[in-house]
C-alpha cells in the first residue's frame, strides 16, 4: 500500500560544505544519494522530510583511494563500483564479494556505501508506515568465516555470527578444528557447534528451529567454499 508521496524542496549542492549548509538551513532535511531506501519509506509514509539534499553531485564523496595507511572509501561510492574495483577486489575480497551479493544489480548500481551503513532497516514490520500493527521481525541469521588452510587441512577456522542471538558472537570451540582435514565428520561438528550456541528466536516467518538449521547449514557452505578457494 501506498500513498501519494508528500511535496518536498531538491538541494543539489556541489561540495560537502553546501551540503552541511543545506541541512542546517532546513533542519527537517534528509541526505540523499541512490535513494533506493529512503524513497520508498517515503512512498510509504515512514518519513517525511520538507527538503532533501541530492549528494550525487559531489565529487569527492564518489573516490575511492589508497596510500601507504590502507584504502578510503567515499560514502557516495556506489556498491556496484565498489564490486567491480580491481584494487579492492585484489586486496580486500571478501569487501567486493560481500558488495557483488548486496540485492540486485540496479539496487546496486545506484545504492551508496554510505546509505548502505546508515540506513535504517527496510524491514517493514520494524520500520512501520501507518498501515502497519506493532509488528516486529528479524533477519534469519547472518554468518562470517575467516580461515587459513595449511596444506590439506585447517590452518585455523573462526566463525561468527548474528542475527540469531541478542548480539553478533564468535563460535567456541573452534580451535579445535585446527590440523583437520575438512571432511564430513568436521563439518557435522561445525554443524552441532552451530546449533547448540545459537539461541534464535520464533519469527513471524520462520521457526526458532528453522533458524538454528539455516545457521548451521550457512555456516557449512561457507566454510566449503573458503577451504576449496584457499586450496585451489
Amino acid at each position: 500500500m501506498t500513498a501519494p508521496m508528500a511535496d518536498f524542496h531538491l538541494a543539489q549542492p556541489g561540495t560537502v560544505d553546501e551540503a552541511v549548509a543545506a541541512c542546517l538551513k532546513h533542519p527537517g532535511s534528509r541526505y540523499v544519494a541512490g535513494g533506493t531506501d529512503l524513497l520508498v519509506n517515503m512512498r510509504r509514509g515512514i518519513t517525511s522530510p520538507d527538503q532533501l539534499v541530492d549528494l550525487s553531485g559531489i565529487d569527492e564523496l564518489s573516490e575511492i583511494t589508497t596510500d601507504a595507511q590502507g584504502m578510503t572509501i567515499g560514502a557516495g561510492v556506489t556498491i556496484a563500483a565498489l564490486a567491480r574495483n580491481t584494487i579492492v577486489a585484489d586486496k580486500y575480497r571478501a569487501l567486493a564479494q560481500a558488495a557483488a551479493a548486496i540485492a540486485g544489480p540496479a539496487h546496486r548500481t545506484m545504492g551508496t556505501v554510505g546509505g548502505n551503513l546508515c540506513l535504517d532497516t527496510r524491514c517493514i514490520y520494524y520500520n512501520q508506515s501507518e498501515w502497519w500493527r506493532s509488528a516486529i521481525d528479524f533477519p534469519l541469521a547472518g554468518v562470517a568465516v575467516a580461515l587459513t588452510v595449511n596444506g590439506k587441512t585447517i590452518g585455523s577456522l573462526r566463525i561468527a555470527l548474528t542475527g540469531t542471538n541478542s548480539r553478533p558472537f564468535l563460535l567456541a570451540g573452534t580451535d579445535a578444528f585446527a590440523g583437520k582435514a575438512l571432511d564430513d565428520k568436521l563439518l557435522q561438528a561445525i554443524d552441532r557447534a552451530v546449533q547448540k550456541q545459537v539461541q534464535p528466536m520464533r519469527t513471524t516467518l520462520a521457526s526458532a528451529n528453522y533458524r538454528r538449521l539455516a545457521a548451521a547449514a550457512l555456516a557449512r557452505r561457507l566454510t566449503t567454499s573458503l577451504f576449496a578457494e584457499a586450496s585451489a
